[in-house]
């Protein structure tokens, strides 16, 4: 039964509560709350983008994450599947450590 919750959920949010418990009283809920501050930023930031104000355009509304970044860096130099692959597969095997160390 541990297996298939293991695979089911991931092991990385099974370990999140013995994760904080470690940092004890203090620094877990401070954990908690400093990255629930970063979501929140993050989120604010993402959703400040989905309406831009283009000074040759005017009002541009980006309907995807992609367009946002189009119309804030350009198409020069667009990041290819070679430029991503090594932060692709180091999340592969970071995953596939924790999953084997759980286990």
């Amino acid at each position: 039964m541990a297996h298939i919750l293991t695979a089911v959920i991931g092991s990385g949010v099974l370990s999140l509560a013995w994760s904080v418990a470690q940092l004890g009283w203090v620094g877990g809920p401070a954990a908690m709350v400093f990255f629930a501050g970063v979501t929140a930023v993050q989120s604010t930031l993402i959703a400040d983008c989905y309406i831009s104000h283009d000074p040759e355009r005017g009002v541009v509304r980006n309907r995807s994450y992609v367009d946002a970044v189009r119309l804030y860096l350009g198409t020069y130099g667009q990041p290819s599947i070679v430029d991503d692959l090594p932060f692709f597969l180091d999340g592969i095997f970071d995953e596939m450590i924790i999953d084997r160390s759980s286990v």
